[in-house]
């Protein structure tokens, strides 16, 4: 809970405000700054002003963490050292129109507060990172000031709204510089697979703003930019860009409904030489790693196995003892390909990526034709085991 603002003079006995002036106080001593909204898929960013009424947003939905003060407007989460003490008695007051040092400590203390995805708020050093200088590679190619922008998104101080409104030519230009790779890289990947339709990148590049409605991190934004593409349209091979080596494309079916997932396991327990011919073709092998679970080592993921939701027991109705039970306790059927940021920026790396895709394709399709192929229903069952969630989710 964010720590409320003491409405007391120091060496003041008498005259406390009422509980509705202390509450005014709070909201006013808070950070007063405009946000950044995002209102398309392209991610673009519209700054409100102050004077605007107030909409309804994510951080609405969560009334565990914030605290509804006067006019509808929220205080940020922050140390008490940044509380405004006042000089005389009655509540304290600040300066509307601009923040103060103390607004300022504010700030950076909440921010510096909010923990990141990956556990590296604690890394913070309580200064906001520096953002690269705006710098577009030519088309169909990414630059490393793209990989340092999105760096800076690692930041809990740069991933943040206000850090954003400040960098937005920064962050417009990176973007235009994605959407001339992603639109260079569709011919390539029809090329791989002849399945896939041609679609402009603003089909099919993902906004950079995550949705935290229901998310205990209140992380505003990715850090990373990412696209998919499909024979359907958006939700099929999945290519991501991140700093540090994370870069990476991957392929098949994250989050197999009910019935997909009967269909699936039908045809598996029907005849599963299909789907492992496919999984261990030496291509195959060489990109994703040796069908087997447990190859990279508990917990990790390789070729089909290891991946988020995958059954710690047999599903409902299969016997634990089935000679494909490594396959029927599959819930995601994705394959993953990374790349080095030394890959990332090279010439020819749209090249590489399709070249991926085309080693996926095999697979990709196979999944397909076993989602689409008719088979029984999974007529409302659910599996057993470690209760874990298959429902997709993005990032």
């Amino acid at each position: 809970m964010p720590a409320r603002r003491s409405t007391r003079s120091a060496g003041t006995a008498s005259a406390r405000p009422t509980r509705k002036r202390q509450r005014t106080a709070a909201v006013k001593a808070g950070d007063e700054s405009s946000e950044i909204e995002t209102e398309s898929d392209d991610a673009d960013f519209e700054q409100s002003g102050e004077e605007e009424s107030e909409e309804l947003d994510s951080e609405d939905l969560d009334g565990d963490s914030e605290e509804e003060g006067a006019g509808g407007k929220r205080k940020r989460a922050g140390s008490a050292k940044g509380t405004q003490k006042g000089k005389g008695k009655g509540t304290p007051k600040s300066n509307g129109k601009k923040k103060n040092k103390a607004d300022d400590e504010l700030t950076a203390s909440s921010s510096s507060s909010d923990e990141d995805e990956d556990g590296s708020a604690g890394a913070s050093t309580g200064k906001a990172p520096k953002a690269p200088k705006a710098f577009q590679a030519p088309p169909g190619q990414v630059s490393q000031a793209t990989l340092d922008f999105l760096a800076c998104l690692t930041h809990p101080l740069g991933n943040d709204r206000d850090w954003l409104g400040r960098n937005d030519g920064v962050y417009r230009t990176a973007l235009k510089e994605w959407n001339a790779f992603v639109d260079a890289l569709v011919p390539k990947a029809m090329e791989a697979d002849d399945d896939l339709p041609y679609l402009p990148s603003r089909d099919l590049v993902h906004r950079l703003a995550r949705d935290i409605r229901f998310s205990n991190d209140r992380t505003p934004y990715k850090k990373n930019f990412s696209a998919s593409l499909s024979r359907s349209g958006r939700k099929g091979v999945f290519a991501g860009f991140q700093p540090g080596d994370k870069s990476l494309i991957a392929g098949g079916k994250w989050g197999a409904g009910k019935d997909e997932l009967a269909q699936i396991r039908h045809h598996l327990t029907t005849d599963a030489t299909p789907f492992r011919s496919t999984i261990s073709a030496p291509a195959f092998v060489e990109h994703f790693g040796e069908p087997n679970p447990g190859a990279k080592g508990k917990g990790k993921p390789c070729n089909v196995f290891g991946h988020e939701g995958e059954l710690k027991v047999a599903p409902k109705g299969f016997d634990k003892n089935h000679k494909d039970i490594d396959l029927l306790k599959l819930r995601n059927f994705v394959v993953m390909y990374h790349f080095k940021d030394a890959d990332v920026v090279q010439p020819d790396f749209a090249d590489k990526v399709a070249g991926v895709i085309g080693v996926m394709r095999p697979f990709v399709h196979l999944i397909n034709d076993l989602m689409t192929t008719e088979g029984p229903s999974a007529q409302g069952e659910e599996d057993e085991g470690d209760g874990e969630d298959g429902e997709d989710g993005e990032e």
